[in-house]
């Protein structure tokens, strides 16, 4: 059953009949305002207390802000000294900084602005004078200074965990912008992109455990194949069903086809009717040298 709203006060508003439903089933009511503008509201916005007036209640708390004297009020290094008028609908004030600069901001400015630009310039200063040599940021590890680079900005050279040497600026490496020669992201990427393969068969092999990234991003795994090796294995190559073994299978299927060619050429019925006996006699006549002898070095070479 519908919630009836008649009656009652919300804000500035008082509902005084419902007005529509419309086509998604919400009921929208009339209500008049306190400064006596009437108008249609969903009954959501009025019972959320998204809706308060007609609109007059945000147009006089804006006109009362915009309407302040500002006079003598501080905002970081500024002072507002007096109002100088009115430019597009805004008003201007002229503001003392520290300093000694005078500038002259619109109201909106004022909120967003603390000093004449000398509180940027102090705190690049000082960033660049400081003394950084050992510090520690993230991954890296600053080594020395390569003094201020062709834009103002004092670069670092920077020592990485994985052993990669990297070059960042004072603002880079303070603001946490950078925190490593690059490796961090793609360990991260790896790390929330690469599939599980642990435990996994591909073929022939198992995947044992995750091993790295390589410089073209792609992930590394460590197999165990069943003829007992250990392998590096590229992850694509491994889903993709590219490699399946360490080497083993493909020297197995080769061998199996040498065999089979041969069985397919030889006639072995003949094989088993021949007379092997004169090569036997020939080998008792002439046997080769054994290993021992000093005489097998030079039987290797001539044959």
């Amino acid at each position: 059953m519908r919630e009836d709203l008649t009656g009652r006060c919300f804000g500035r508003l008082i509902v005084v009949r419902l007005s529509k439903i419309d086509k998604w089933g919400a009921s929208h009511w009339w209500c008049q305002c306190e400064c006596g503008e009437v108008k249609s509201i969903a009954g959501k916005s009025l019972k959320g207390g998204t809706t308060k007036s007609c609109g007059c209640l945000r147009k006089a708390t804006t006109s009362k802000r915009a309407g302040k004297d500002l006079t003598g009020q501080k905002r970081g290094r500024l002072t507002i000294v007096k109002l100088l008028g009115v430019e597009d609908k805004q008003r201007v004030w002229e503001c003392h900084c520290e300093c000694g600069a005078i500038v002259f901001l619109t109201t909106s400015r004022l909120w967003k602005t603390k000093s004449c630009g000398c509180l940027s310039r102090d705190t690049t200063s000082q960033m660049m004078k400081a003394d950084l040599v050992g510090e520690k940021r993230g991954r890296l590890t600053i080594v020395k200074s390569l003094g201020v680079n062709k834009h103002g900005k004092q670069e670092w050279l920077c020592l990485c965990e994985c052993g990669n040497q990297h070059i960042a600026d004072t603002g880079a490496l303070n603001s946490g912008n950078t925190k490593s020669c690059g490796c961090y992201m793609r360990d991260r990427f790896a790390e929330t992109k690469r599939l599980r393969l642990e435990g996994r068969r591909f073929g022939r092999l198992t995947v044992l455990e995750f091993v790295g990234i390589d410089d073209r991003n792609h992930t590394v795994w460590k197999c165990r194949c069943e003829c007992g090796n250990e392998i590096p294995v590229v992850g694509t190559q491994l889903t993709g069903g590219i490699t399946r073994s360490c080497g083993c299978l493909q020297k197995d299927v080769i061998a199996d086809m040498n065999v089979a060619r041969v069985e397919q050429d030889v006639d072995w019925d003949d094989v088993e009717e021949a007379d092997f006996s004169h090569l036997v006699d020939q080998v008792k006549e002439n046997p080769p040298p054994s290993p021992q002898d000093e005489a097998y070095k030079t039987f290797l070479k001539d044959n």
